[in-house]
């Protein structure tokens, strides 16, 4: 971390970087741990001075499956907080990604889209399935020339990011 920036813990869990004038630098998103299974394991994060340090209690379920998967995003908000609407055919996940989203964006940034997705979507998580990924991939891939809500469609046939010739065809 920068020389006087300090770790502060949120309510909901996560922790903001915080630079010496009171600058947001970055952060973590609040943890989060699952079993092999996809039970939610009890897990916090511990600030010890500018170190940050992930608890997760996977003995807090003792039937559980391993691995116990955590997966902690660091960065800044790559989107806003995602909301699910209904539509007769299904759900749709509707994603309005930020400045540096959009900034940060193409194939080699997916999985950091994908895991705060996740994150943000908590015990919503599980909507976040192949086929709405491959749609997040596409708009992700060419962000830089479309703007709006990204409006991942769960009914969408599975087609592959790099498959989807044009960001109006995000939504095979």
């Amino acid at each position: 971390m920068p020389e006087g920036a300090s770790l502060d813990e949120w309510e909901d869990g996560s922790v903001a970087i915080t630079g010496a004038k009171g600058e947001f630098l970055g952060g973590f998103n609040a943890p989060w741990a699952k079993t092999a299974q996809g039970r939610a394991v009890p897990t916090r994060y511990e600030v010890e001075g500018n170190t940050l340090v992930q608890e997760v209690d996977h003995r807090a379920l003792p039937e559980s499956a391993y691995p116990v998967v955590a997966d902690p995003w660091l960065g800044r908000d790559l989107m806003h907080q995602p909301w699910v609407t209904q539509d007769p055919r299904g759900y749709v996940i509707n994603v309005d990604p930020t400045g540096w989203g959009r900034a940060w964006s193409g194939p080699a940034a997916h999985f950091a889209h994908t895991s705060e997705m996740r994150t943000k979507l908590g015990t919503q998580g599980h909507l976040l399935t192949p086929t709405i990924e491959e749609q997040l991939r596409c708009h992700v891939a060419f962000n830089p020339f479309e703007w709006g809500t990204y409006n991942l469609e769960s009914w969408r046939p599975w087609v592959a990011w790099s498959q989807q010739a044009w960001p109006a065809q995000c939504n095979p």
